[in-house]
């Protein structure tokens, strides 16, 4: 993938009619705008990234704005659709989130999901212009995630607002649901390589452990269905008590960030970012990502079945005061949801959190050989792995997540 950093096409008349678009007004004169590449092109996912500051005058009041502008890569010689198809995800994602926010500012509540959509564009080149957040005091990525309950809890309460919302303007026939349904396990290479490659070394490092044979066949059942399972959890189910929303298909840390309190130093507020993995269907694909992402190990644990309670309470509190008349979903329609799809959890504990564990103080020049297969052995025979993952099994095995032998 090339990512053309040339922001040559950002010029005055891009940036014009994006204030025009913006401010609803014809009335606006480029006074100077700078446009610098962002540092983080090499790890987005899909679209390339610019910063703009802006000045301009407005009739006659001078502003200044601070915008991200986020393109479609160009893909020379490409045969394949897959960034297109996401970029066009995320525009009409953002369309779907500023009528969020509009809903949520009708019954009072000011808090922010997202970037403010500025503008979308297909012309020079599919674009959307959003505001810079950072501006605005988001600025931190978590490294680690912390321990006190209440920040899980303000995940848990943003999420649910998000879909509240996304289920609202569905049911009120506001978007088409067909538009997402692009999702990760449509790439048979990526879940090779992201799922299956460390499900079967998992399970040959698992072999080696006194005391967990029982887990063994079924990891193995597991990992010969686990692709067509995903396939099931990320499209919409039309079951009778089977619910679903938009979800931002990829909920984990770098792509959310957050505001500190200046008093005190915790986290007060959050906001998401990059939705090209949005997909119409379970919420438990974003839940599965927040318990194991926004949630440490010690409170997934603890409060597993709160975190859901509090995400749940909030979800239908916003559906009650956006003016939803219909018995919204139940607790225990969750709880479902979050069974069904469990195979979105045994991913997550084994293929995804694995890096988390590994000491990169131990890391060797032959650690990066072979597919990284030293790396994920060593991860998973990591005292913190272990611990982790030998609370999780018995869960898995036991409420039917993975296939159980006859006993």
């Amino acid at each position: 993938m090339n990512f053309d950093n040339n922001s040559d096409w950002i010029d005055k008349n891009f940036i014009s009619a994006a204030l025009k678009s913006f401010e609803n007004c014809e009335e606006i004169e480029i006074i100077d705008f700078y446009v610098t590449p962002s540092e983080n092109n090499q790890s987005s996912y899909n679209s390339v990234l610019y910063h703009a500051s802006i000045t301009y005058k407005q009739v006659i009041e001078i502003k200044h704005i601070f915008v991200v502008i986020k393109a479609q890569p160009f893909i020379e010689n490409s045969q394949h659709d897959g960034d297109e198809k996401t970029f066009h995800t995320e525009t009409q994602t953002y369309k779907i989130l500023s009528e969020i926010q509009s809903l949520m500012h009708s019954i009072g509540d000011k808090e922010v999901l997202c970037p403010k959509l500025i503008y979308e564009t297909i012309k020079p080149r599919p674009a959307i212009v959003l505001e810079d957040v950072n501006k605005s005091g988001f600025e931190t990525m978590i490294e680690e995630i912390p321990m006190d309950f209440e920040f899980s809890k303000m995940v848990a309460r943003k999420l649910g607002k998000f879909h509240a919302g996304s289920f609202y303007l569905q049911k009120q026939r506001k978007f088409s649901p067909s538009n997402f349904t692009f999702s990760i396990y449509q790439d048979f290479q990526c879940i090779n390589m992201l799922f299956d490659k460390p499900l079967r070394i998992f399970i040959e490092v698992l072999s080696t452990w006194k005391g967990y044979e029982k887990f063994i066949e079924p990891l193995r059942e597991f990992r010969k269905n686990f692709a067509s399972q995903g396939v099931r959890s990320y499209t919409r189910n039309r079951g009778n008590f089977a619910f679903n929303v938009l979800n931002h298909g990829d909920f984990n840390a770098r792509n959310v960030l957050f505001k500190k309190n200046e008093k005190n130093g915790k986290f007060c507020d959050m906001i998401m970012l990059d939705f090209q993995a949005c997909v119409f269907a379970t919420p438990a694909v974003d839940l599965t990502y927040a318990l194991y992402n926004f949630l440490s190990d010690e409170n997934r644990q603890k409060y597993r079945d709160e975190f859901l309670a509090i995400y749940h309470q909030q979800f239908v509190d916003s559906l009650k005061k956006f003016g939803y008349k219909k018995q919204p979903p139940s607790l225990i329609d969750l709880q479902v949801e979050m069974i069904r799809n469990g195979n979105l959890q045994v991913i997550s504990a084994i293929c995804l959190k694995y890096l988390s564990y590994f000491d990169y103080k131990t890391l060797e020049p032959d650690d990066l050989a072979n597919g990284m297969r030293s790396i994920k052995e060593k991860a998973f025979n990591s005292d913190g792995f272990k611990k982790m993952i030998s609370e999780e099994l018995p869960r898995f095995l036991y409420c039917g997540i993975i296939p159980m032998e006859e006993l």
